[in-house]
């Protein structure tokens, strides 16, 4: 049955994305990512509010591509899956054309130099901060550098999200833009929580 979702007017199609390489030697999966093809501006790739975390895996990883329609009302599961087939070969028409030829380009020094007005990435570096906070707080035994980081943290999370920001970019400093800023929620959490062990446990507080 084809993968099909609604959500109010808007017809979400998942679509399989071949697990072939570009003329340029770039699996077309990871091609997907890195051109940020259906990125939304909070970051996700997905319009559905409501997924399966192992679907939205799939998307995140560019193994299901996205592809959003918005209809004048809602569909039936019938329309909806005919919508399916009708789009098919206009999505992987248009997959082909974007990434057959792309290439891996690195960002600039400028370009991640710039990342640190991206007030969505900002925000969900944020998130994550305030996120390690409460795992310093709820830890079994919890020393006063956590405690101290942590209650700053819940205080005003964006100084120390910027913080960490900068620390993010310089770890990812050879991925593109679209991979930075297009990187999953739990891989952001991941390299807020690296860094802000390194910082708490050296005493930097």
């Amino acid at each position: 049955m084809p993968d099909t979702h609604q959500q109010d007017l808007v017809a979400a199609l998942h679509y399989p994305v071949p697990d072939l390489v570009n003329n340029n030697g770039i699996n077309y999966r990871d091609a997907i990512i890195m051109a940020g093809l259906g990125l939304l501006p909070d970051g996700r790739r997905t319009i559905l509010d409501s997924i399966n975390p192992a679907e939205e895996l799939l998307i995140d990883t560019g193994e299901l591509y996205e592809h959003r329609l918005t209809q004048t009302v809602v569909l039936s599961q019938s329309e909806i899956e005919g919508l399916y087939i009708s789009e098919q070969q206009t999505v992987f028409d248009f997959l082909q054309s974007e990434l057959q030829n792309f290439e891996e380009i690195m960002a600039s020094y400028i370009d991640l130099f710039d990342l640190r007005s991206n007030s969505v990435l900002i925000n969900r570096i944020a998130v994550a901060v305030t996120i390690k906070a409460q795992t310093y707080i709820d830890g079994a035994t919890p020393t006063t550098d956590e405690l101290v980081w942590a209650s700053r943290v819940l205080v005003a999370p964006r100084p120390e999200a910027q913080k960490l920001l900068h620390y993010l970019v310089a770890v990812d400093n050879t991925a593109t833009i679209a991979q930075i800023t297009g990187a999953s929620d739990s891989a952001i959490q991941t390299r807020v929580d690296a860094g802000a062990d390194a910082l708490v446990t050296g005493g930097i507080t």
